[in-house]
């Protein structure tokens, strides 16, 4: 059976950790249940810092990165992401845009961390949600990872209401979609787990073992 490129799994997983504290730690965790390498699960961690920091202190992307890397890019197994990541922020500073060509020489995106180096490229030259996603998913490579990549960085600096309308026509489950989207956000702020004013709401929509 097919399945996602090594190490996109953690990537993809990784996004929901940036709404809880230590989001890096929680995103490696999540991202070693499924992949065994170190480059796979430190990817997800970043992604999700990133996300964080973007959203609990509405740093820039660009900033966030640098944090990020500033915190983390020691860590042991750290080399091979760091690397993609410091040669895409050279590209940013040297104004190299993303094209199809361009992408394919740094990478295809089958593995987490060009796929996260490729989402955050695209990300960082996006002049709206709309442009940068459509740069993320129009080359030969692992498009649908590095697309959600960049879906994910510029609808936190952009906002959900940048996203055009017509991509919502034939979405399925999209009442559910949105739903969860929300509660995402909402429950790491207002579940207590020790009788919190919204635990039973909350458990009983998210019952649990």
């Amino acid at each position: 059976m097919g399945g996602l490129p090594k190490g996109c799994g953690a990537l993809v997983r990784a996004a929901p950790c940036a709404f809880f504290a230590n989001a890096f730690d929680y995103a490696t965790q999540s991202g070693r249940l499924t992949h065994g390498h170190p480059t796979g699960y430190l990817a997800g961690g970043l992604f999700a810092d990133i996300l964080q920091r973007m959203v609990d202190r509405q740093d820039s992307l660009e900033h966030s990165i640098g944090e990020s890397l500033a915190k983390h890019g020691q860590k042991p197994s750290m080399e091979q992401p760091r690397s993609f990541i410091e040669r895409v922020l050279f590209f940013f500073y040297e104004g190299y845009r993303p094209t199809p060509q361009r992408i394919a020489e740094l990478g295809g995106g089958w593995v987490a961390e060009e796929a996260l180096a490729i989402g955050l490229w695209c990300a960082l030259f996006a002049d709206s949600l709309e442009s940068g996603i459509i740069t993320a998913v129009n080359h030969g490579g692992n498009s649908g990872s590095t697309g959600l990549i960049t879906g994910h960085l510029l609808g936190v600096q952009y906002g959900a209401a940048t996203i055009p309308a017509r991509w919502f026509a034939q979405l399925e489950l999209r009442e559910v979609i949105e739903q969860i989207a929300e509660d995402i956000e909402r429950i790491p702020r207002e579940y207590c787990g020790v009788g919190g004013e919204f635990d039973e709401q909350i458990e009983q929509a998210y019952p649990g073992n």
